[in-house]
């Protein structure tokens, strides 16, 4: 599991991981690779994934992250210690640290705009 990655060989160790997986997915024809928030911002896969496909980036708020991952510190490493009031300034340092990289990717959407007929905005994007 990530959690056991994670605790076991740390998190540069999953990076690296992260990106030799990602590589491996150049093979498949009209996939939908969704990766982790974290994947852009490490071996230069953000520019891989440009050059190598379709780039979404779904734009959600704070808010929008918070309530989507403030039960799930069990499955979320990162956010494994965080107090629920924590979380809420780590998203923000880490939408900081993140968006260079997300505001890379080709098409940019606000999610707080999406409904469920959404991913038929995207499909026609793609």
């Amino acid at each position: 599991s990530i959690e056991k990655i994670f605790s076991t060989y740390g998190e540069d160790y999953f990076r690296e991981k992260e990106a030799a997986v990602l590589r491996n997915t150049d093979r498949f024809q009209n996939a939908i690779i969704a990766c982790g928030g974290g994947t852009p911002c490490y071996f230069d896969n953000m520019q891989w994934m440009n050059k190598n496909g379709i780039t979404v980036f779904l734009n959600e708020t704070e808010e929008q992250i918070y309530h989507h991952i403030k039960n799930d510190n069990k499955i979320r490493p990162l956010i494994s210690l965080q107090s629920q009031t924590d979380l809420q300034a780590f998203i923000k340092n880490k939408l900081l640290e993140r968006k260079p990289f997300y505001n890379q990717c080709q098409v940019i959407l606000n999610a707080h705009h999406l409904n469920r007929n959404g991913f038929k905005e995207i499909e026609s994007l793609i």
